[in-house]
């Protein structure tokens, strides 16, 4: 099954760039069997449109781009999209904020997402600076600022160290016992460490996570990555 999630991911990274699009990064998370968001990409208004009737409304428009990392503060991406008319219309705005934002990024098409429940914001991470790595995991938004702290672990890790990763946050293992769900998050932090023990080109991972409310898992809303094979 490794063996098989590697060929997998290689096959992924055979089509990538040194810097990874949201889109390449949610399909190497996949193969190691992370849940991400349901997308697909548009080239085109209309395909976008098309891509969210089959993705079902609500949907999101991200400007997909291996050079625009903040899209959300460049304006270039449209949340909660209800209908083909408003698809459409921020098919043209997340565009054209990105070429306004960075008129030299690299624009590979938009990316149309499902919406899924907000349920309790989480990042998890992973840098690795002169040939060593750190993983790092903590709430996101509002949470993340008032809890102040995060846990921090060098892969590889055992199913243990992700649990206790996940538990070791201030203030986190009481919010997801009442919102989210801790045993998601664990298996998650595992996956992830497992992707990194297969794929050591992997210099950086960032990865914006929705822990569900009623024990519903988890699911990726937005990631990226940068890599060097050398």
């Amino acid at each position: 099954m490794k063996n098989e999630a590697r060929e997998r991911a290689l096959a992924v990274l055979s089509g990538s760039g040194e810097r990874l699009t949201e889109h390449e990064a949610k399909q190497l998370l996949a193969c190691f069997g992370v849940r991400v968001t349901r997308e697909a990409i548009a080239m085109s208004a209309s395909a976008a449109s098309a891509c969210a009737r089959r993705i079902g409304f609500p949907v999101a428009l991200k400007a997909l781009s291996p050079d625009l990392r903040g899209k959300r503060a460049a304006g270039a991406v449209a949340l909660n999209v209800g209908n083909a008319a408003e698809v459409r219309a921020a098919f043209a705005r997340v565009l054209q904020h990105a070429r306004q934002h960075d008129a030299r990024a690299r624009l590979e098409g938009v990316l149309v997402s499902e919406m899924v429940p907000r349920g309790i914001d989480v990042t998890l991470r992973y840098e690795r600076k002169r040939g060593r790595g750190e993983i790092t995991f903590g709430l996101g938004g509002l949470l993340g600022i008032a809890a102040g702290a995060c846990a921090r672990r060098r892969p590889p890790l055992s199913r243990a160290a992700a649990r206790a990763m996940v538990h070791e946050v201030p203030g986190i293992a009481r919010v997801l016992r009442a919102h989210g769900d801790p045993g998601g998050l664990c298996d998650l932090v595992e996956r992830f460490a497992g992707l990194l023990r297969e794929l050591p080109g992997i210099t950086a991972f960032h990865m914006d996570v929705h822990a569900l409310p009623k024990s519903q898992g988890y699911a990726v809303v937005d990631a990226w990555a940068d890599r060097n094979d050398e």
